[in-house]
């Protein structure tokens, strides 16, 4: 079965990702592993970001949330330590990127499916905010300086330090 052009592109850069940093990566070098040409790449993408974002999209937000449907944050937030673990070289290049294309997706992510199907108020949801962005922000510390944190761990802590205002909900 023949994989479309896009997948093609997300397989290419996901490929040079396993031994490159995001950073590292040019499109030139997408279109080589890809063997297609720029006027393909740029009917598809403007540029590496837009490849990344579809590569988080259609690969690794499936693997990382497969237990989304759980709405569980324990869960959510295992399953994404685990991914770490598992993918570690992988990760750490991806999240080697000026313009933190992937833990804004991240972010977005958690954001989606933890407030989904959960009526939150106005203060609760910017609460929500400011707690992903700090959870995230703080395992990928971790993950950037090769703390090593057992997921175990790293959910105590993480529930520990759910707000209050949050804590009936997740």
């Amino acid at each position: 079965m023949k994989r479309n052009t896009k997948e093609q592109f997300s397989e290419a850069l996901y490929q040079l990702l396993q031994d490159k940093t995001m950073n590292e990566v040019t499109v030139q070098e997408i279109l080589t592993q890809a063997q297609l040409g720029h006027s393909t790449f740029y009917r598809h993408f403007s540029d590496k970001y837009d490849v990344l974002t579809y590569l988080f999209h259609h690969r690794l937000s499936p693997a990382i949330f497969h237990h989304a449907s759980e709405k569980d944050y324990c869960s959510i937030e295992r399953d994404y330590i685990q991914f770490l673990s598992a993918y570690e070289p992988m990760m750490r290049n991806i999240i080697e990127d000026d313009h933190n294309i992937f833990i804004h997706l991240l972010y977005t992510k958690y954001l989606q499916l933890l407030s989904k199907d959960v009526h939150l108020t106005t203060t609760q949801y910017h609460i929500l905010e400011i707690y992903l962005h700090g959870t995230i922000m703080t395992s990928v510390s971790w993950f950037r300086k090769g703390i090593q944190k057992s997921p175990e761990e790293q959910m105590y802590l993480f529930k520990e330090a759910l707000p209050y205002a949050l804590k009936d909900l997740f």
